[in-house]
């Protein structure tokens, strides 16, 4: 029997077998890339459409046998998630103009809800025609804000999952529903903050989610009947006049028991104490880019934008690796210490406090005169930095912390960085204790441990639960001392049909907003505020201090003047603004000209309350604030918190679409 001969394959035939499996290993490899880091599987172009997988699995779980827990808490409770959100389908129209810029947090910007005094005064301000909003698409949404002011500069869509993965309630707010009126035997938390309290868009998650998942399970346990609200006012890259202008607008109507604010990132820099040597700050050459990603070049970073395989070789490849994660060499500068401001005893009155600290604690002020009116508790917590002298991280672990404390925040050494961030906090505690407000160290209280964070001041999904559980464990003993004392659960004030201060989005055409000069809105700081100065008659029932017109009693006549200012003549165009709370009966706000009725605005609904009037010539006119109630009921309860002149941009400088 003749011997078979076999045959062995041609070597074209090998070639194109290695290349198909080669590509469909790739394939699969950058697939799976795609999926851990977050961004869209099909697309052709990258798109972060969530945050990053993190392997591994660390939730931080092993730092809670370490923390002592308060009388009625399991720490089984650590690992309880809460209910997932009701995701909707993205809507169209934001997935289009999500889609219509790069990936990252540029296009997740494009879907917001921008504040139309904001963005006049971004493309007023700016040497570049548009500013911040000249790589937008060319259609954007914007409201018209309740108050004549900037801030804040924008919120989120209400009821919508956003192509980000954030899922808003109908509020705007991230998480689920929150009723307008307070449930009965409710105890309503807000959060209030930056990135830090809304979190990772992509995280499963925020620290507020959690927060208001176990405060139900201790309420269960410890306090049947009482139930617990937690909402998330939160949204990253904002500051604190933005977080006043919350509270105010959006927080104040839905009645809260606790606001909690939480910041301490976005108005940090302190570049004007650094006495910088010869050269600046200039960076070393192996320190390149801003961005958190290191630059590549030549045919791996043409496809960064295509491949998410080619992004991590290329971090590898061409990314900044500071020898074994020591911190690497800083310019030689000197950190000059703010003139007259003891360091271990500030002063919260001095205006050399570094850190924004003066501008940051006028806006928890407001804070607390927006929350007096409704009998709210503002609470302060310190603010975690992942950050200390001597610091040594993971190179590969820690890359972004890397780059985070030694680019985005060049030239700032740890040291100092740590020594602002202790100071910050000091002056937080300082605050609260002379205010007689709670304060919660939770920065004290959380392990020092970069596995848990992405940058020094953003937690990973586990960090997140970490800093969620350290808040509750503060909180819950602030909870038990007012629930024993009556204090909580307390119903609603007034009952509100809608909410006063969030007006509706449109629309807008960016063609509308460059195609005509805009004038810059001017600062509330320059507000005209009408005090006692000019007052030409006050009603018995009412009162002035601190601030605050309160009117109490009962009125002579239905319309009975209760405040009234000697004649002035506004330049107009000027508006009149006064905010309050009404609590019985009614008030008109108005003007007299020649001693008759023009323009004027009333309430009668009891709740918080924003009245503008719109001046357009140029008067005299008389301020009057009067009296509307009901024939047989005399009694009127009402404060304003804000009566002011506030000067508008001369009309026609703005196209209303």
């Amino acid at each position: 029997m003749p011997r078979r001969i076999r045959r062995r394959p041609p070597l074209l035939f090998k070639l194109v077998a290695l290349t198909a499996s080669l590509s469909l290993s790739l394939l699969v490899a950058e697939l799976l890339v795609r999926r851990v880091d977050g961004f869209g599987v099909w697309s052709l172009r990258l798109r972060q459409e969530r945050a990053a997988i993190v392997l591994g699995g660390e939730d931080g779980g092993r730092h809670v046998e370490r923390m002592p827990v308060p009388p009625g808490v399991s720490r089984g409770w650590y690992l309880a998630a809460p209910p997932p959100l009701a995701r909707k389908e993205t809507d169209s129209e934001l997935q289009r103009l999500y889609d219509s810029l790069p990936s990252g947090m540029s296009a997740i910007d494009a879907t917001k809800w921008w504040n139309r005094r904001f963005v006049q005064a971004e493309m007023a301000n700016k040497q570049t025609p548009g500013g911040f909003f000249a790589k937008f698409p060319d259609e954007f949404y914007v409201f018209d804000p309740v108050e004549p002011s900037p801030h804040p500069r924008y919120r989120y869509p209400p009821g919508v999952t956003l192509p980000s993965g954030l899922v808003t309630n109908q509020w705007g707010f991230r998480g689920p529903p929150i009723d307008l009126n307070k449930p009965p035997r409710t105890v309503r938390i807000a959060c209030v903050g930056a990135s830090t309290t809304v979190d990772a868009h992509g995280h499963p998650f925020s620290y507020p989610e959690y927060l208001s998942h176990w405060l139900t399970l201790w309420a269960a346990a410890n306090h049947p009947g009482v139930k617990f609200e937690v909402i998330n006012a939160g949204r990253e890259g904002i500051q604190s006049p933005d977080i006043a202008a919350i509270v105010r607008q959006e927080v104040v109507p839905l009645e809260p028991d606790i606001v909690l604010y939480y910041e301490g990132s976005n108005q940090f820099g302190f570049m004007n104490l650094l006495k910088l040597p010869p050269g600046g700050a200039e960076k070393p050459p192996e320190q390149r880019g801003l961005s958190g990603e290191a630059e590549s070049h030549g045919a791996l970073g043409a496809m960064e934008d295509y491949s998410a395989l080619a992004r991590r070789v290329g971090r590898v490849v061409g990314g900044w690796t500071p020898g074994a994660g020591e911190e690497p060499a800083k310019p030689d500068y000197t950190l000059r210490w703010p003139q007259g401001v003891d360091e271990n005893n500030p002063d919260l009155g001095s205006p050399n406090l570094p850190t924004s600290l003066p501008r940051i604690l006028a806006d928890l002020d407001d804070m607390r005169a927006s929350l007096k009116p409704i009998g709210a508790e503002l609470m302060v917590a310190s603010f975690i930095w992942m950050v200390r002298d001597g610091m040594v991280l993971d190179p590969a672990r820690d890359k972004y912390l890397l780059e985070y404390m030694n680019q985005t925040w060049w030239p700032y050494r740890y040291r100092d960085m740590r020594r602002m961030a202790d100071f910050q906090n000091r002056v937080f505690e300082k605050y609260a204790a002379a205010h007689g407000l709670a304060f919660l160290g939770v920065a004290g209280d959380f392990p020092f441990d970069p596995s848990l964070f992405n940058d020094a001041i953003h937690t990973t999904p586990g960090g997140t639960r970490l800093r969620a559980w350290t808040v509750f464990l503060r909180l819950v003993p602030l909870l038990e001392e007012r629930l024993k004392s009556g204090q909580l659960p307390r119903p609603d004030r007034v009952a509100l049909r809608e909410h006063p201060g969030l007006p509706p989005a449109r629309l807008v055409n960016m063609a509308s907003y460059l195609g005509r000069p805009v004038k810059a809105v001017p600062p509330p700081e320059l507000e005209m505020p009408l005090m006692q100065g000019r007052l030409a008659y006050k009603a018995e029932i009412a009162g002035y201090r601190d601030g605050v017109w309160t009117i109490r009693g009962n009125v002579v006549g239905r319309y009975h003047y209760l405040l009234k200012w000697r004649s002035e003549r506004a330049k107009a165009p000027v508006r009149l603004v006064a905010q309050g709370v009404l609590r019985h009966g009614g008030l008109t706000l108005g003007l007299l000209s020649n001693g008759k009725w023009g323009l004027r605005g009333t309430v009668t609904t009891p709740g918080p309350f924003t009245l503008t009037i719109p001046v357009n010539s140029e008067g005299p006119f008389e301020v009057v604030v009067a009296s509307d109630v009901p024939e047989n009921d005399p009694l009127n309860d009402f404060e304003i918190t804000r009566l002011s002149w506030v000067h508008d941009e001369p009309a026609g400088t703005t196209t209303r679409p």
